[in-house]
Order: C-alpha cells, then sequence, then structure tokens
C-alpha cells in the first residue's frame, strides 16, 4: 500500500490487506492486528493535520484476538532440564537456573550485569532489559513495567555458581565482542539444551509460565509470585501465567471431597519478596 495516497485508501483495500497477510503470508491474529493499530494511528494523524476528512481505518473489522493455548512443562521435565545444563560451565548453568528457577524473561537475563549481583545480601536487581533492533543491534531499554523492576533473593547454588563466574564487569552474558548476547543466538541454545535433554520443544516463553503454573500448584501465595515474576498484580499472575492441568483439578476436587484442603504458604526463596519487590 506504500504507493498509494492516503486520500484514495479506502476500507476495502485495507480489510483486503489483512486477508492478505492472513491468509496468504500465514501471519497470525496478533500479528495482523498490530498493523492494524499502526494503520489506525497513521490515519488518526493524518484526519488530525487536515491531511483527509475521515479514516478508512474506520470501516475496517480487526481480526479477532486469538488466544494461544500455553504450554507449560512438568516439574520432572523441567528437573530433566536443569540436571543436563548443570554440566555446562558455570555461566551457561546460571542462564537456565534464573529462566527455570525463578522465572526472568529472555531480555532480563541477557540485560544483566555483574554489578546487578549482590553477594553479601544473596540478591538480584533487575533494572534494564535489552532487545535486539534493526540496524542498532543489542541495546538497553528500561524494565517493561514498573514492577518488573524488581529485587529478588538468590540461593545457594546461584551465589556459588556467581563465584566461579571471572569476569566480573560489564554483562553476565555476552557474545564475543563483549555486547549482550543476541536473542535469537540464546534461542539457538535453548533449543539444542531441550534436544540434549530428550525433552519436548516448547518456546523458552513457557519456562516462565511453567514457573508460575507449578509456584501457585505447589502452594506458594499468588503474591509472592507476582513480586518474583514482576507482574502489575497477583490477579494478572493467576489469569495469564497459571495453567492448571486436567489432573491438578481432579486432585483438587478429590482433597476436597474429603476435606483435607489446606490454605496456601509462602517458601523460604522467595520471602523477602514482599519488601524488595516495589524497587
Amino acid at each position: 500500500m506504500g504507493n498509494l495516497r492516503l486520500d484514495t485508501v479506502t476500507a476495502r483495500q485495507i480489510q483486503d490487506l489483512y486477508s492478505y497477510l492472513a491468509e496468504e503470508r500465514g501471519f497470525k491474529s496478533g500479528t495482523v492486528r498490530k498493523v492494524h493499530s499502526i494503520l489506525s494511528s497513521v490515519f488518526k494523524l493524518a484526519v488530525k493535520q487536515g491531511l483527509i476528512t475521515h479514516s478508512p481505518v474506520a470501516g475496517v473489522s480487526q481480526p479477532k484476538f486469538e488466544q494461544k493455548q500455553i504450554e507449560v512443562f512438568t516439574k520432572q521435565e523441567m528437573e530433566s532440564i536443569l540436571r543436563h545444563a548443570s554440566y555446562k560451565p558455570p555461566k551457561a548453568y546460571l542462564r537456565w537456573l534464573l529462566a527455570l528457577r525463578y522465572g526472568l524473561r529472555q531480555g532480563e537475563v541477557l540485560g544483566l550485569k555483574y554489578g546487578d549481583f549482590d553477594l553479601v545480601s544473596s540478591s538480584l536487581k533487575i533494572n534494564r532489559t535489552v532487545n535486539s533492533l534493526p540496524g542498532k543491534g543489542v541495546v538497553e531499554l528500561p524494565p517493561k513495567s514498573k514492577q518488573s523492576a524488581r529485587t529478588i533473593p538468590l540461593d545457594a547454588e546461584v551465589i556459588q555458581l556467581l563465584s566461579q563466574i571471572q569476569d566480573g564487569h560489564g554483562f553476565v552474558f555476552t557474545a564475543e565482542d563483549g555486547t549482550a548476547l543476541e536473542a535469537t543466538v540464546d534461542q539457538r541454545r535453548w533449543r539444542a539444551l531441550l534436544v540434549e535433554s530428550g525433552i519436548r520443544h516448547l518456546p523458552l516463553h513457557s519456562a516462565r509460565h511453567s514457573v508460575a503454573t507449578h509456584l501457585v500448584n505447589g502452594g506458594v501465595n499468588p503474591r509472592i509470585v507476582q513480586l518474583l515474576l514482576g507482574h502489575s498484580s497477583a490477579a494478572y499472575t493467576l489469569a495469564t501465567y497459571v495453567h492448571p492441568s486436567l489432573e491438578n483439578m481432579r486432585e483438587i476436587l478429590e482433597i476436597q471431597r474429603i476435606g483435607e484442603i489446606k490454605p496456601l504458604t509462602s517458601v523460604t526463596l522467595v520471602s523477602s519478596l514482599n519488601s524488595g519487590g516495589e524497587h
């Protein structure tokens, strides 16, 4: 559509574009909805500046949002992945511990610097993320949201791994030139680790969903899980990141039948999050 004048674009042309992207290019509804959002902003600005009298996007139906079914790893699968990762060098093992034990986002992990770790207080401050931008390479960005900037406690195994890493400055996970590791390289390593572990392939972000699911299913207070993951609310964590299985529901119903349901509790690993989550 780049060769068309703004005042000649019709709603039918935009609708045909959406159909082309979805049916011929195979783009998912979420991607087409982003295109719709961009075009809406473009034509809204054109109307505001007097270039056109009305927006053709107003007559277009945007694609319906299709909720993608999220799969999570079982606890046994997560243990197997970490067991295979533990045979790797300390830095490589640390990278996957941060994903499968703490549920950190990929950009958060790749944006970590040695100064973010406090070995005295056994804690980690997450105050940046990184992203790969065309023409700019890997760039530092602020956290995804206010709640994403947080402090989390570290266990003894992570502290021991950090003591074995001698670099001590700049980014922890780097390319050969010392810059932050690109996401595509990290994803290739993730796929390779799953193959080595003999575990089914799920996207790296599924590790984050898996951590949330098993913490809540294990009785951890959802507020603690929210602070660990850096979400805006416990309700969002429960609605978006916790995926009980059919067997989970069956087990709870059986426990309820015999009157043995117990209240939610927290765990030592994340007990200090209440004081550090707002940093």
